[in-house]
């Protein structure tokens, strides 16, 4: 069975083995990994196999992006790029997809990182500056402080000494306010490369013990290594060269047992001169012979890792315009579909006028009719009263006349008389 360093990780892994395989056993296994894997690489690769093999079998999204991310950050410190670079591109995609932004501003620091081993400083501070926003906006400190650590180191990278120290404290500060152990010796390792930038070697080594002392506390194997070849680098600056190969084989020794082949290979190198600078010729020919034999093989890989590099990264840049082109195309769709509906509305919004429109005129129409008809009836009884008043007139223009007539006579005696 594996065994675990580091109690807590120790305790996780006694419970492996009443679970089944199911999402708690993936959770399980990821916690480990995320335990062990500045401590012991090796074991951490185990652990992040399995959930990784489970959480796939198991459509376990939220426990595959995890176990891709954890892989993804542990062959980075092995300095396997091509793997690390497409391990967490897969989990950035995942994540996204998830909506888990907190996980994705991990996996912004984690690709960001080989943006970085590959001298890509701007796109590296790209991306550390999209995690710092995102880790900040959902108020997960640690992920923040990681980015600033990291934006810190890029700017060391581009040389712009002034700004990598503005951002290491305020590092400094965030990291000793969530007490996490690996980020304030990230940190003080970052202090002490500004100091000896600057030539202040005394200040330097004080910031490099101080990381010593946090990692040494936390079991951070990476930092330990990294840190002691700078302390090896200062000694041997300061002409202390008994201090600096003691400090550098403890560099070595850790290297070996954590495989940094990165770190194994710049150490033989600063041994070698070392000796040199001693005028022993012969051991420092035996430390350069093992420094060349690290570095072909690392140049192999190296190649090997650029092309592969390249290769996922123009492969992420193809999907990535696929995504877009896609996500265009869909856009003018949901337009094309909307300007539809809004002519369906219109056209039914008129067809409904219309409608309405007919509706009153018909109605309007009928009015009319029955209007026009009573109005003819009416005309109908106005000419009949009219023929009838007519006549009646006639009939009293006769009547007066005969009357007339008949009296004419009598008056005319009467007249007479």
């Amino acid at each position: 069975s594996l065994s675990v360093r580091g109690q807590e990780a120790d305790t996780l892994a006694a419970r492996l083995g009443v679970l089944p395989p199911g999402k708690e056993r993936v959770d399980l296994l990821n916690t480990i990994v995320s335990q062990l894997r500045e401590r012991n690489v090796y074991e951490a690769v185990q652990y992040g196999t399995e959930a990784m093999g489970l959480a796939k079998k198991l459509g376990y999204k939220p426990g595959y992006g995890l176990a891709l991310e954890n892989l993804g950050w542990i062959y980075y410190r092995r300095g396997l790029y091509t793997d690390a670079f497409e391990l967490s591109q897969e989990a950035l995609k995942i994540t996204t997809e998830l909506g888990d932004s907190t996980a994705m501003a991990r996996c912004l620091n984690n690709v960001a990182a080989i943006n970085y081993e590959k001298a890509q400083y701007r796109e590296a501070l790209k991306r550390f500056r999209q995690a710092y926003a995102i880790s900040w906006r959902r108020k997960d400190i640690e992920t923040a402080v990681r980015s600033l650590n990291n934006i810190s180191f890029s700017y060391l990278g581009l040389k712009k000494i002034d700004s990598a120290g503005y951002y290491a404290q305020k590092a400094l500060e965030g990291s000793k306010a969530n007490r996490d152990g690996y980020l304030p010796a990230f940190s003080f390792r970052i202090l002490g490369d500004i100091e000896f930038e600057k030539g202040n070697f005394e200040t330097a080594l004080k910031n490099y013990r101080e990381a010593m002392r946090i990692s040494e506390a936390t079991g951070n194997y990476f930092i330990q290594a990294s840190t002691l070849h700078r302390i090896g680098k200062v000694y041997a600056s300061q002409k202390k060269f008994e201090m600096a190969l003691e400090t550098l084989n403890k560099n070595v020794q850790i290297a070996r047992q954590n495989g940094y082949a990165d770190e194994l290979e710049r150490t033989y190198k600063l041994i070698a001169g070392i000796h040199y600078s001693n005028h022993e010729v012969k051991r420092a020919y035996q430390y350069l012979n093992r420094h060349l034999a690290i570095h072909d093989s690392l140049i192999n890989q190296r190649n090997g890792e650029r092309m592969g590099l390249l290769s996922a990264q123009f492969e992420s840049e193809i999907k990535q315009s696929q995504i877009e082109a896609l996500e265009q195309d869909a856009k003018i769709r949901e337009e094309e579909i909307k300007r539809q509906e809004i002519l369906g509305y219109v056209y039914v919004g008129g067809f409904v006028l219309l409608m309405g429109v007919a509706f009153i005129l018909f109605f309007s129409n009928r009015k009319i009719k029955r209007i026009n008809i009573e109005l003819e009836l009416k005309k109908r009884q106005v000419e009949s009263q009219s023929a009838q008043l007519k006549n009646i007139n006639q009939a009293k223009d006769k009547l007066l006349s005969i009357i007339s007539h008949d009296m004419r006579s009598p008056l005319s005696s009467l007249r007479g008389v």
